[in-house]
């Protein structure tokens, strides 16, 4: 998988339950929000000490004897779809990556079911969905992918719409979507039917702008508002940002690989 594809796959990658990135590099930090739903016994504190010590492959497998056993542990369900998730984007091999994304898919579709009011569930699903939009073959399939994202994070929103997750996926879609060719766009937005938003650059910088800011910690949030200065040639916004993301500590799977292309794309700036 080239850098292009790695740098866009990334940008609905968060983590659960506010939203966030994801990295590699190993820490012993543990949000104490990440425990909260926990499943039975410590399964969800061990998959949670994996997953944030860079092991999501073992967060998962952990997860997944856990499921056999507790079908609708809804808390189990959705930290085996962000672990899938986290497994698809270190995986090089693309179909190897799309097979994760799609498990990521399905185990979020049933945490939902299990809970539906569990904005932890919809957000990572809203994610799962968001990979397979950025990765489709055709403008029909992005931008029916990309509706259903839309939909997965307007109801997130009616749950809790101080979900800084929700907030950043938003801003990160209307960028996804403005990124592409004028034709592509058009075209998606006229096959892929139900595609209830309209793409613009002052809602993506408006809607990540919010995320910043209600969850200040995470570095996606960040970084993804920096590349939206970037692409509207605003490099004196998306500077300091890109350096704030450099100084920040690592706490997801993916946070180390996210502060390598802020460091390119600050090198792009100067």
């Amino acid at each position: 998988m080239d850098g292009l594809r790695r740098l866009t796959i990334i940008t609905l990658m968060l983590g659960i339950p506010g939203g966030g990135a994801t990295a590699q590099t190993a820490t012993s930090r543990v949000p104490a929000a990440a425990v909260q739903g926990a499943g039975s016994g410590n399964i969800a504190a061990d998959a949670d000490r994996l997953y944030y010590n860079g092991r999501p492959a073992e967060s998962l497998a952990a997860l997944r004897a856990h499921i056999v056993t507790a079908p609708s542990d809804t808390g189990a369900l959705w930290r085996a779809a962000r672990a899938a998730l986290a497994v698809g984007w270190l995986e090089p091999d693309e179909p190897v990556s799309i097979r994760s994304y799609r498990e990521a898919e399905q185990l979020a579709h049933d945490a939902v079911r299990a809970d539906p009011g569990s904005t932890a569930a919809h957000y990572i699903l809203a994610a799962a969905l968001g990979r397979r939009a950025l990765i489709a073959k055709t403008p029909r399939a992005a931008a029916t992918l990309a509706s259903q994202v839309h939909s997965e994070a307007m109801l997130l929103l009616k749950l809790d719409a101080q979900h800084a997750g929700a907030h950043s996926v938003l801003g990160q879609l209307h960028a996804e979507a403005m990124r592409k060719p004028w034709a592509v766009r058009v075209i998606g937005l006229r096959l892929g039917g139900g595609v209830s938003f309209k793409p613009d650059w002052k809602d993506a910088e408006r809607e990540l702008r919010t995320a910043a800011e209600l969850e200040p910690e995470m570095i996606v949030h960040r970084f993804e508002l920096a590349r939206v200065y970037h692409d509207t040639k605003r490099a004196a916004l998306a500077m300091p940002l890109l350096e704030q993301v450099l100084a920040m500590p690592v706490v997801h799977p993916m946070d180390a690989l996210l502060q390598e292309n802020a460091r390119r794309l600050l090198g792009r700036q100067r």
